[in-house]
């Protein structure tokens, strides 16, 4: 039998990048998975960004997540000799003149992100802009499936990954200070789940109330077109290292499957009709649904009456921005060198009586 410091199950974002912490840490970790093409963090594009949404809100705590998150791609794609996470400029191109007018308004509350100028140069010959637009930096984009792929060959060669499902309920025993699983023949002082949609069947973190969002993208072509930035309008438009692009993204809080559908493919491409002046050609689709928590922020934390047992969930659609950050912060409370922050607690934010969460 072998034994292990922590067990993390699932090798998502927020999986892969608790397993590097704890590493670094020092501490001997297994990393256990069923991958699926359309979890959340597969089919996600990774887009970081200082300022989100229609409202033109800044990003929760982006001057905290930000600069952790550089540090950790970067510590990443040296040790995978992996290059996974590119540095560059958002451009938002404005709906309309309300949407300007707005950003005007909102100046105060986002002070402390560089807008350029509310009237970048716009390529005009690709681009439909009436309304002008602002470049938004710093910002940048991770190529979430080189990263998880990257992440997940390297444990694997230090034998901390497998590739298997476990049976929440039958497969892990209780045996004194440690917990122990027979059929894979080592035990731990503690498991961390990291599943994404999946937490919401959680025998043990089952009271998690999820908000989740299905979200659908398209892989496209564009001839004649090379984008050295991501384009944000409504939708959102994002170049890939191979010379596709991306097409995003669908938020469907009343489905919670996986399926492609064609309604999602019909009104993307709709949409990037009246952005877009090129003509260009759909490759491929995914879907996903993000796990997202009540309250909009993750959730991480031990279980109040099992103390080894831990939960790391509800990044929702900014994971490759929050999962860094966090992740360290859990690695250095599980090793008990520092509390966790009370917005992100478990026991504050869903364990805690009252609570709506």
């Amino acid at each position: 039998m072998t034994t292990y410091d922590y067990l993390i199950v699932g090798q998502g974002l927020a999986g892969t990048a608790l397993a590097w912490n704890l590493c670094w840490r020092n501490r001997k970790v297994l990393v256990v998975d069923r991958p699926r093409a359309s979890s959340a963090s597969r089919v996600a594009a990774g887009l970081i960004t200082p300022i989100t949404g229609r409202r033109l809100k800044a990003c929760w705590r982006f001057h905290q997540f930000w600069p952790a998150a550089l540090r950790f791609y970067r510590r990443v794609e040296a040790e995978t000799a992996c290059r996974f996470f590119e540095r560059r400029a958002a451009l938002r191109l404005f709906v309309d003149q309300a949407e300007r007018d707005r950003l005007l308004h909102q100046s105060a509350e986002l002070t402390g992100h560089k807008i350029t100028t509310c009237s970048p140069s716009i390529d005009q010959a690709t681009l439909r802009a009436p309304y002008g637009g602002f470049s938004m930096d710093p910002a940048g984009q991770l190529d979430t499936i080189s990263y998880l792929n990257s992440s997940r060959d390297h444990f694997a060669a230090a034998n901390q990954y497998r590739q298997t499902h476990l049976d929440l309920r039958h497969d892990i025993k209780f045996q004194g200070d440690w917990l122990h699983v027979p059929r894979l023949a080592i035990r731990t002082r503690g498991i961390v789940f990291c599943q994404g949609i999946r937490g919401t069947t959680n025998p043990w973190f089952g009271h998690v109330h999820f908000d989740p969002s299905k979200g659908e993208l398209l892989e496209l072509r564009i001839p004649g077109v090379s984008l050295q930035t991501s384009i944000h309008s409504g939708i959102w438009l994002a170049p890939e290292s191979s010379g596709r692009f991306l097409l995003g993204a669908t938020y469907d809080r009343c489905v919670t499957d996986a399926a492609i559908t064609s309604h999602s493919r019909v009104e993307l491409s709709r949409q990037l009709r009246s952005l877009l002046r090129r003509s260009f050609e759909v490759v491929g689709q995914r879907a996903g649904v993000r796990p997202a928590i009540e309250g909009r922020h993750p959730v991480l934390g031990t279980h109040p009456d099992h103390r080894n047992l831990a939960f790391f969930n509800g990044l929702g659609s900014k994971g490759a921005l929050q999962s860094p950050y966090l992740a360290k912060q859990l690695a250095l409370a599980l090793d008990k060198a520092q509390p966790l922050e009370s917005e992100v607690d478990f026991e504050q934010r869903v364990a805690a009586p009252g609570c709506s969460c």
